[in-house]
């Protein structure tokens, strides 16, 4: 068993188990290790053109094995359940940056231009009809990864008129 493999064994211990109890300290650090895990399989075992993972670092196929550790990896950081992200990470609403709603019936790049040179932006949303400031994941039309990600970052755009 690689080292890796006892990583993601040991955050789904501690994420499903151990997470209540532990300290802002011990939580702290385990937050800084998820993150290099998840910066880490992106980077190394991501195999853009076949949208999956590899088993191994750099490998040019994906696999169901990678891709499936993957998912293992991603659903014991609450990446796949909003319960489980918000207990880990907290609420993510106070994390969005409001940059004020802007409609429109056609998107140009230049549009994304100040969003995209500003604060390290790992995504940008875009919503089809009314956006609900409770749920930034009701009405999602597309999502735009603007340049080499870096995780944990986001921001949204709000489209009335998008597709």
């Amino acid at each position: 068993m690689t080292s890796s493999m006892l990583r993601y064994q040991g955050i789904e211990l501690l994420t499903n188990y151990l997470w209540k109890d532990a300290s802002v300290e011990n939580k702290s650090n385990a937050k800084k290790l998820m993150e290099e895990l998840i910066i880490n399989r992106f980077q190394n075992f991501y195999v853009q053109d076949q949208g999956g993972f590899s088993l191994y670092p750099k490998s040019q196929d994906a696999t169901l094995d990678g891709t499936g550790t993957a998912l293992s990896l991603f659903d014991s950081t609450g990446m796949l359940s909003r319960d489980k992200q918000k207990l880990l990470w907290g609420n993510s609403n106070n994390q969005l940056i409001d940059l004020g709603i802007k409609q429109t019936s056609t998107l140009r790049e230049s549009d994304f231009t100040s969003i995209i040179n500003g604060k390290d932006i790992n995504s940008i949303r875009l919503y089809k009809g009314e956006l609900n400031s409770t749920n930034y994941e009701e009405n999602v039309a597309g999502i735009i990864y603007p340049k080499e990600t870096t995780v944990l970052y986001s921001a949204s755009v709000y489209e009335s008129s998008f597709l």
